[in-house]
C-alpha cells in the first residue's frame, strides 16, 4: 500500500475499525439505540479486550490486560497534551493547518489523520443513530441501556476478529501488532475526544477488562448469555452537536 510497515498496519487498522463500527451502527439502528461518545468508545473497548482473548488465548490475554489498559491510557494522554496544545478544530483556518502539522511532526506515522478521520466517523455515527431513533420514536419504548445487546455484538465482534486474522496471516504479521496497534488508535480516540471536555481516559478501558474477564470466567455453554457489566443513564441523552471543524 504505501511501502512503509507503520503506515500499512495504521491503515489497515483504521479500515479494520471503521468496518467494525459500520456493523456496531446497523446493530445499534436496528435495536433503536442512540449513543453518547463515551459509550460509543467503550464498544470498541470492549472489542479490543474481545480481540485479544480470540486470538491470543486466555493466557496470553489476561497476562496482557494490565498493559494494554497502561498503553491505551498512555496514548490517550499522549493526544490529549498534542490536540490541546495545538487545537485543530479552533481558530483560523491557517492557524488550524499549521496546528495540524504540528501534531502530526510530533505523533508517529499517520496516527493524527487516522484519529481525526475516526473522531469524524464517530460523530457522524451518534448524528445518524439520534435522526433513525427520532424518526422512528413513534414505535419505540425508552431507551433503558447504553450498550447493544451482548448477544448481538459477540456475532460483531467474532466475525471482524477472524476478518481481522485471516488480514493478519495473509500479511505475515503477528497477531499482536495489530492488537497493539488497535489499542494505540482507541487511545488517540479518547485523548483527541478529551480536547471536547469528554473526560473518560482513565476508565474507560474497564470494558476491555470486562470483555476478558468475562471470556476467563464463563462457561462455555453460556456463550451467549453475558450480561455487559458498563451502564449509564441515557435520559440525559440529547443530539450531539459539537462535531469537529477542522481537516478529516
Amino acid at each position: 500500500m504505501f511501502g512503509d510497515p507503520v503506515l500499512d498496519l495504521e491503515y489497515m487498522t483504521l479500515r479494520h475499525l471503521e468496518n467494525l463500527a459500520e456493523a456496531i451502527k446497523t446493530a445499534l439502528i436496528e435495536e433503536g439505540m442512540v449513543q453518547m461518545p463515551e459509550s460509543l468508545v467503550a464498544h470498541f473497548c470492549a472489542y479490543l479486550g474481545y480481540l485479544s482473548v480470540y486470538t491470543l488465548g486466555l493466557e496470553r490475554a489476561t497476562a496482557l490486560e494490565k498493559p494494554l489498559g497502561t498503553l491505551v491510557r498512555s496514548q490517550a494522554q499522549e493526544a490529549f497534551t498534542l490536540f490541546e496544545k495545538y487545537p485543530v478544530n479552533s481558530g483560523e483556518k491557517q492557524q488550524k493547518h499549521d496546528n495540524l502539522e504540528q501534531c502530526r511532526s510530533q505523533a508517529p506515522g499517520s496516527i493524527i489523520v487516522q484519529t481525526l478521520r475516526f473522531g469524524r466517523c464517530l460523530f457522524d455515527m451518534i448524528e445518524e443513530l439520534g435522526t433513525e431513533r427520532r424518526f422512528r420514536s413513534g414505535n419505540q419504548s425508552k431507551q433503558t441501556e447504553m450498550f447493544c445487546s451482548i448477544d448481538r455484538l459477540m456475532v460483531i465482534f467474532r466475525q471482524h476478529a477472524d476478518d481481522l486474522r485471516k488480514e493478519s496471516t495473509e500479511a505475515e504479521r503477528d497477531m499482536m501488532l495489530d492488537i497493539n496497534q488497535t489499542a494505540i488508535q482507541l487511545g488517540y480516540l479518547m485523548g483527541y475526544y478529551d480536547t471536547f471536555h469528554l473526560r473518560f481516559p482513565k476508565r474507560l478501558d474497564d470494558p476491555m477488562k470486562q470483555m476478558i474477564w468475562t471470556e476467563v470466567n464463563r462457561a462455555p455453554s453460556d456463550s451467549y448469555r453475558i450480561k455487559p457489566t458498563l451502564r449509564r443513564s441515557p435520559d440525559a441523552i440529547h443530539r450531539y452537536d459539537r462535531q469537529p471543524s477542522g481537516p478529516c
